[in-house]
């Protein structure tokens, strides 16, 4: 922010911004942080809806060769997305920027053109009121389960949906119950896609490019790729998180974001409790957190961070 602060009193149109590299091993903080930013800046500059468009992380790394991979790149573009509640704010994709021939391991791609070109686009059809540009690649809308199959519904279609090279769909997951993704044959219907896959009977999610190099195909007819995405809200790490290494409010916004509790009592109190940590009255906090703990609450997951959050409370 001190880079930033010379310039305030400069008159602006909006932001643009492409970074997130650096938050890779804190998603979950970055779900906070990036939204925060987006409106601390409004407030300095005066604007509350000034323009905000940012750019999601690139492909990055080997290609992808599971179905589902919980790395760091696609956990930092899911928290990306948390900013696009915020209005006036715009995504662009560039999970497709990487060249054939590129090194995968440059964390700088060479393409800077194509991010430019699709800032612009945002910029002309959101800001300057262009309508008639087609500025974002495919997002995800809603999926329908029917069976053995996945109905997936996208904005943003442009001209209409598809395949980049012509060939087969690509990149897209399924999970049953057991929470373990498998690849999926997919099929563009309009403005739909039907999946299905021989090794989920009754698939209740969905996941698509979900890797930090995605093999992803889908796109618009005007050439902009399907944003990443998952239809789930589990918790994405694979390990058990580390609630000890989390400070107070990082730990605070982690139970916000991923471990809401599923009874409407102990959920109205941890809202309260919420506030009352962001509001800095942390003895308030604390005496919620000891009710709640007393409350009997289910998930164990729930209580372990509960506990550990009191305890930081002190």
């Amino acid at each position: 922010m001190g880079g930033c602060h010379p310039i305030i009193p400069f008159s602006i149109k909006g932001f643009i911004w492409w970074q997130g590299e650096g938050n890779a091993e804190r998603s979950l903080q970055y779900k906070v942080l990036f939204p925060s930013l987006i409106e601390e800046w409004r407030h300095l500059w005066k604007r509350n809806n000034a323009p905000f468009i940012f750019v999601e992380l690139a492909n990055f790394l080997p290609q992808q060769t599971q179905p589902s991979e919980d790395d760091l790149w696609p956990a930092v573009r899911d928290a990306q997305g948390e900013a696009l509640r915020l209005p006036e704010t715009y995504r662009v994709s560039t999970i497709d920027i990487l060249g054939e021939q590129e090194d995968v391991s440059n964390i700088h791609p060479l393409n800077k053109q194509l991010a430019g070109h699709r800032l612009y686009l945002a910029a002309m059809a959101n800001v300057y009121g262009d309508r008639q540009l087609v500025a974002s690649g495919p997002v995800y809308k809603s999926v329908q389960f029917e069976g053995n199959q996945a109905i997936v519904t996208f904005d943003n279609i442009g001209s209409g949906l598809t395949v980049k090279d012509g060939g087969e769909l690509k990149g897209f997951a399924l999970a049953g119950s057991e929470r373990k993704f498998f690849w999926a044959k997919g099929e563009i219907q309009g403005e739909r896609v039907i999946l299905t896959s021989k090794d989920v009977n009754q698939p209740i999610a969905i996941r698509y490019a979900w890797a930090n190099n995605p093999i992803g195909n889908l796109y618009n007819k005007e050439g902009l790729p399907a944003f990443p995405f998952r239809s789930d809200n589990w918790i994405l790490v694979l390990k058990a998180p580390d609630f000890k290494a989390m400070d107070r409010a990082e730990l605070a916004a982690y139970i916000q974001r991923e471990l809401i509790p599923i009874d409407q009592t102990i959920r109205l109190l941890w809202d309260k409790t919420y506030r009352a940590i962001a509001e800095g009255k942390n003895s308030e906090a604390r005496e919620m957190i000891e009710t709640l703990l007393k409350e009997h609450v289910k998930e164990k997951i729930l209580t372990k961070a509960l506990k550990t959050l009191h305890e930081k409370m002190s």
